[in-house]
């Protein structure tokens, strides 16, 4: 294995032990709920039987405040109704429990301010196809967190922190497939200071989370929430993560993927809402996004804020959202993984933590003139998960499709150094060599990351245009000169020189002869010249010139002959076609 793997496992593996690690109630949580010392200090109240109530029962412990609930029993606890925490400073700690731990059925947790919760820790608990809410914190609760929490199958929502709530941790938690395949988590009505980091948000439709804070025009004066390195993934054809009425959020370096979904349904990733949102109802809310990744592809996810700084939040020990989404991946929820735990995490497959440059678009003209500049513009992506490295764009020009040594270098441009999902746009002056041959050619842009790179592939660092080489044809299309003049008379003749070609004339003269004949030659009177502008294919040049007939010129039938490009500064489709003439009497 490269030394490189085995440091960012080694990575992985450190951050999973440090998440799982039995440290004193508290010291290992973070975000706005981690300050509640909950239980700790408090008598420790023993669950000793799986019934739903009754002595030794789970509901029982929960019955009063201060204190810490373990489990000398491991198992289903088959609810027969919500189960209530009435009280505060409660730690209750399904890591306790023997193999295979404790998990709800049928009922939710709920921690309600109304019924004296505040001041609570829930760990290692796994809540199955609860009626209503799997876990809700609501009504006034405050100083909560629920960490290591696993939650699948609830009606309403899996965990949801509603009616005034506030300063709340959800952490290392998996919220998957409610029932219905809709409600992960709903932060709304009034709830505030909510952190939530390091979940895993999997197989709904909707709510992953949304979060708002009410259905009236009712903006937070605080912020509502902070998440932070969480995986988002598998919500089909509905929505990721939402942010509307009046919200305020910081969305940050979190991990989304869709999957097998059309690329309309992988763009739904993160919606911040500034007004209605498509078929959401809303009003404004606010939003900081950063450092999202879309494994989807999705150019934009970090392009929806709506702040320019980050609203206050305490420090989750966050990372870039690649290396946080393995170590959540290998972490979150209640390990060892029950079946269902397993079904839906086994589904997420993430890359490696490396970033990947791709020229993602390249437009240069069709035509391209030997000798003439022209501009091509181009779009350098790194689609990568992870920040990639300065590297160079190199413009090619080859007779095929692929790139290969004796392909002409056009042309460079430095591509700075670019963060994960974020992209460079360019545009470089570049010159086909004058002695190009006219043919089909291929213009290629190839971006090339220092030496000792690792990609996360190499396809994608090529893009192609077909090009024309084509070359100017200069002609004289019209000439108008009097019909007769006398010798030493100045005499005035129009020309229409025109670029018939398909290639860029560059600046050129069209001189004018007095010939006997309608042909230029060795003999011919030189009568001066005009300069003609650079033109463009199909593009004319008409001039008025005044010349003067020589003095002493022998009475008689002449020409009056205006050739194009008659100093052979131009390379051309055609040498031959160049000339015009007007006869003239010379009396």
């Amino acid at each position: 294995m490269p030394a490189a793997s085995r440091c960012a496992l080694a990575v992985v593996a450190a951050v999973v032990a440090m998440a799982l690690a039995a440290a004193p109630a508290g010291a290992q949580y973070a975000g706005f709920g981690a300050s509640t010392p909950g239980g700790a200090g408090q008598p420790v109240v023993r669950v000793t039987t799986l019934a739903d109530a009754g002595p030794g029962s789970l509901r029982e412990a929960l019955a009063q405040g201060y204190r810490t609930v373990v489990f000398d029993v491991a198992g289903d606890i088959a609810l027969a109704d919500f189960l209530y925490v009435r009280g505060p400073y409660v730690t209750l700690d399904g890591f306790s429990a023997p193999p295979p731990g404790i998990t709800l059925r049928n009922y939710g947790l709920i921690i309600r301010g109304t019924h004296g919760a505040h001041d609570v820790i829930v760990r290692g608990l796994r809540v199955r196809n609860a009626t209503v809410d799997g876990i809700q914190v609501a009504y006034g609760a405050h100083n909560v967190v629920i960490d290591h929490c696993s939650v699948q199958g609830s009606e309403d929502g899996n965990i949801d922190i509603t009616e005034d709530a506030h300063d709340v941790t959800v952490s290392w938690s998996v919220l998957s497939r409610p029932a219905g395949g809709e409600k992960n988590m709903l932060v709304k009505y009034r709830a505030q200071r909510v952190s939530l980091h390091h979940n895993v948000f999997v197989a709904a439709a909707q709510r992953n989370p949304q979060v708002a804070v009410d259905d009236v025009v009712l903006p937070a004066i605080d912020t509502t929430v902070d998440m932070r390195n969480n995986i988002v993934w598998g919500w089909g054809t509905g929505v990721g993560t939402v942010v509307r009425n009046g919200a305020r959020a910081n969305v940050v370096g979190n991990f989304y993927s869709a999957q097998a979904t059309l690329a309309i349904d992988q763009a739904q990733a993160l919606i911040v809402c500034t007004f209605d949102c498509g078929e959401i109802a809303s009003y404004p809310a606010w939003a900081y996004v950063a450092g999202n990744y879309s494994a989807d592809g999705v150019l934009g996810i970090n392009g929806v804020g709506t702040l320019a700084a980050p609203l206050p939040a305490p420090d989750v020990g966050a990372t870039d959202a690649c290396t946080a989404a393995h170590a959540v991946l290998a972490g979150a929820g209640v390990r060892p993984l029950d079946d269902v735990d397993t079904l839906y995490l086994a589904g997420i497959r993430l890359p490696a933590c490396v970033p990947d440059l791709a020229v993602l678009s390249l437009s240069a003209p069709l035509y391209v003139t030997p000798g003439i500049p022209f501009v091509a513009s181009d779009v350098v992506h790194n689609v990568g998960p992870a920040d990639g490295p300065a590297a160079t764009l190199s413009f090619h020009l080859s007779t095929d499709a692929y790139l290969g040594a004796t392909d002409r270098l056009l042309g460079t441009r430095a591509v700075p150094a670019l963060a994960a999902a974020t992209a460079s746009p360019g545009s470089t002056t570049l010159t086909i060599p004058a002695s190009t041959a006219p043919g089909v050619f291929r213009l290629m842009a190839s971006v090339v990351p220092p030496a000792g790179t690792t990609e996360g592939g190499l396809a994608n660092n090529v893009r192609v245009q077909t090009v024309r080489v084509v070359r100017p044809d200069l002609r004289v299309t019209s000439i108008v000169a009097p019909l007769e003049a006398a010798p030493g008379a100045v005499i005035t003749v129009t020309d229409t020189t025109a670029n018939l070609g398909y290639g860029i004339a560059s600046p050129s003269s069209t001189r004018f002869y007095l010939s006997r004949d309608a042909v230029r030659g060795a003999g011919d009177a030189d009568l001066g010249a005009r300069g003609v502008p650079g033109l463009a294919s199909r593009q004319v040049s008409v001039t008025s010139t005044q010349v003067v007939i020589p003095p002493g010129t022998v009475p008689g039938r002449y020409y009056i002959v205006a050739v194009a490009d008659a100093d052979g500064g131009v390379t051309e489709t055609y040498e031959l076609n160049n000339s015009r003439a007007r006869a003239i009497t010379i009396r």
